[in-house]
């Protein structure tokens, strides 16, 4: 009896031993997958894996979209990698060949629409909530060498060799103009103007003017300055690039008063308050003109890659391009023909391993909170995923997703309902969402976001990736466009980072909901800005980062703790928030307690070194009242009212250099000895933070342990009894040089 109950027995444990399978370009679908019978493609591979299983995949090019039909279990990941030293490259486009010449470097391709099957990229716009362009742009992308060409708003763009005037851009549309202390004027009342701006009716609010270009010039009669009058605002809104405002006194060629910096704003008509010091105080009512100037541009590379153009008829897609000075024939071109390259279809595929591809080219749609977040690879709201040490470009929106699932309400611009619907019908609760690590990854060329997550990235790591060229040469953007972009990041952790050379939004920009999360150890620079709280009610963290782009940081949040980063940004306050309420949790879990409006009371910054323009000063100019001390103000910068114990040296340049040397950043500045000496700076933990005024939730660890500040940007023990300001531990001497990326 006993032999027999054996045999079952034997056949359950022989089939829970996990499988190796391999795929490899020479391999067969038919075959079994093991290691002398490789499959042919990563897609079968995945179709055979269960919970537990590799697949391992040789060296080659695959040109396929994975959609895995399963996950792996807690403790048993479905793990995809590529075989140790082999290079594994999957694709989302296909080689283009047979192009014909038509004049000088212009070529044209025609495919049959069969050619794309039920997905075509050149008949797909980019759209969806929050979504801004001056013109239609497709998801489509065509590669010469692996570098993708720029799309062209109009075919004769590419015919004239790219050299068409399109006009002068737009930079922004303007509601009001007040002095402080006096009523606002409202921009349509303007008495003459040089332009063709109009009345644009704002949905539910007051008419604005717009939209102004470079070179349009407004008068306004009579703009009472009160008296002695020193400061001006601006309601302007710009989701481009934004752009300067001279104030003149009398004429347009009177003398400046002061100058707008208008920077871009969510939507043409998501206003924000701009400030201008006036440079002589005015006062009663005087005749001013506002003059539009457009910010310098950066000059035209010599080798920036020409222009692509698509028509797409009921038969065919017709491609023109510009190659310039090579026969498309002899080189590599690929075209863009799926929307994705490692994206599971299904939601709840959870424990999935992804590690040591390059992933690349791949036609992804535009990604807001309110919508599936459909990536180049993504987690399609799932939990416990690894995305690790793989290169991941050339996606024409989005990297890595961590999003929203997708549901009928899809880009109807409700974000408060689509938070209600993952809570009620999608399980969006700790057990169920997130824990996802990503990790090592270089992640470049993506035309909106790096990495972007709408609450499926709650309690997740993201960590040592290198993230550059995001938004950079292309046209298109709005919010959601930044190298990391996250909503609903509950305790998460973005730490080790290296972000740089991303455009519009910038570096790091964390967007409704990110109690509990972390940011540290982060080097920033060469963005359009670094980072970018908005609308959070903490506690949340931001600790011995290097924020080093000389533009500007934006704070619109409340419960937040800057401890120990170097900045050379400047502080940029959205005071205009009121009504803007967004949910908080019980600690350490995503259970809505109630919403709420941030209290901008309500930082903290300690041991920090500013270097210019402002400091914490910015906060006094809106009446805030926020806790600091310990903090160090050089070439400009200055403390806040409230700041104990800071070191004012405002003529003292560290001289600050951030130099790539093969591949190694390294940084170097000067410091002062005697900042060690006084005052004696505190030590950051969870008894000197307290709690965060509006969500009541304490600053802790991610896993509710008491936190402790006591590391610098390496992880090297800091003294105890009196820490050195800013990111580094240093050893008192004038110079300070360091190798801050890599980290190893």
């Amino acid at each position: 009896m006993l032999q027999f109950l054996l045999i079952p027995l034997l056949c359950v444990s022989t089939l829970m031993v996990a499988a190796d399978i391999h795929v490899s370009p020479s391999g067969n679908d038919e075959n079994d997958g093991s290691a002398g019978s490789a499959l042919k493609t990563i897609q079968a591979a995945a179709n055979k894996a269960q919970p537990g299983d590799t697949v391992t995949v040789h060296a080659g090019t695959y040109r396929e979209e994975i959609n895995p039909p399963r996950g792996g279990d807690e403790g048993k990941p479905i793990v995809f990698q590529a075989a140790p030293g082999e290079k594994v490259v999957v694709k989302g486009s296909e080689i283009a060949t047979g192009w014909k010449k038509l004049e000088g470097d212009i070529w044209e391709l025609s495919l049959p629409n069969s050619f794309f099957g039920k997905f075509n990229p050149y008949s797909d716009l980019i759209k969806g909530d929050w979504y801004e362009a001056r013109q239609k742009f497709h998801t489509g992308a065509v590669y010469l060498n692996g570098h993708w060409l720029k799309q062209a708003a109009v075919k004769s763009i590419v015919t004239c060799k790219g050299h068409a005037d399109q006009g002068p851009e737009e930079l922004m549309n303007i509601l009001s103009l007040q002095v402080l202390g006096q009523k606002p004027v409202m921009a349509v009342k303007r008495s003459k103007q040089k332009s063709d701006a109009a009345v644009v009716d704002v949905p539910g609010g007051q008419p604005c003017l717009g939209r102004l270009k470079d070179g349009d010039w407004l008068e306004f009669d009579a703009v009472d300055f009160g008296e002695n009058a020193q400061r001006l605002f601006l309601k302007a809104g710009s989701p481009n690039s934004g752009g300067i405002v001279e104030v003149r006194e009398g004429a347009l060629d009177g003398r400046l008063v002061g100058k707008f910096d208008v920077a871009i704003t969510a939507e043409w008509t998501q206003f924000q308050n701009f400030r201008a010091q006036i440079n002589t105080p005015l006062s009663g009512p005087q005749k001013i003109v506002l003059v539009f100037k457009a910010y310098a541009q950066k000059p035209v590379k010599e080798n920036a890659p020409g222009f692509w153009f698509a028509e797409v008829d009921d038969k065919n897609t017709t491609i023109v391009a510009q190659f310039k000075g090579v026969d498309p024939n002899k080189e590599q071109v690929e075209i863009n023909v799926r929307q994705a390259v490692f994206y599971p279809r299904q939601t709840g595929r959870n424990h999935i391993t992804v590690r040591g591809f390059t992933l690349e080219q791949a036609a992804t749609p535009w990604s807001p909170p309110t919508a599936e977040q459909i990536g180049l690879i993504g987690t399609n709201w799932s939990k416990g995923w690894i995305i690790e040490n793989n290169t991941i470009q050339y996606s024409t929106c989005t990297g890595i997703t961590l999003g929203k699932h997708g549901d009928e309400f899809d880009n109807t611009k409700e974000y408060r309902r689509a938070i209600l619907i993952a809570v009620e019908k999608f399980g969006w609760n700790r057990k169920n969402i997130g824990h996802h690590l990503i990790r090592n990854n270089h992640i470049q060329h993506c035309g909106q976001a790096g990495i972007v997550g709408s609450l499926g990235s709650a309690f997740s790591e993201i960590r040592g990736n290198e993230i550059h060229e995001i938004r950079q040469n292309h046209e298109y953007g709005g919010c959601e466009t930044a190298g990391i972009k996250l909503h609903g990041a509950v305790d998460t952790l973005i730490a080790d980072n290296h972000i740089y050379r991303c455009e519009h939004w910038g570096g790091i920009w964390i967007d409704w909901m990110g109690q509990g999360l972390r940011v540290t150890g982060n080097l920033l620079h060469d963005n359009s800005q670094d980072l970018m709280f908005e609308v959070n009610l903490g506690p949340h963290v931001v600790d011995n980062n290097l924020m080093l782009s000389k533009s500007r940081v934006t704070e619109a949040s409340s419960g937040g703790a800057y401890v120990n980063n170097l900045w050379t940004d400047a502080i940029t306050i959205w005071a205009d928030i009121a009504g803007r309420t967004t949910p908080f949790f019980k600690p350490h879990s995503l259970d809505i307690i109630a919403n709420a409006t941030p209290n901008q009371n309500d930082d903290h910054f300690y041991n920090n070194l500013f270097v210019g323009p402002k400091g914490l000063s910015a906060y006094d100019e809106f009446k805030l009242k926020i806790k600091a001390a310990g903090n160090v103000y050089l070439k400009g910068a200055g403390p806040s009212a409230g700041d104990t114990d800071a070191v004012v040296a405002k003529e003292f340049n560290p001289d600050i250099k951030l130099t790539n040397q093969d591949g190694q950043w390294w940084l170097e500045m000067k410091v002062d000895p005697a900042w060690m000496a006084e005052p004696k700076r505190p030590v950051v933990k969870s008894d000197l933070l307290g709690k965060s005024s509006v969500s009541g939730a304490p600053f802790a660890n991610r896993d509710g342990s008491p936190l402790l500040l006591d590391t610098d940007y390496f992880g090297n023990k800091r003294s105890g009894e009196n820490p050195a300001p800013g990111p580094l531990v240093w050893d008192g001497q004038p110079t300070i040089r360091a190798k801050v990326w890599p980290k190893n």
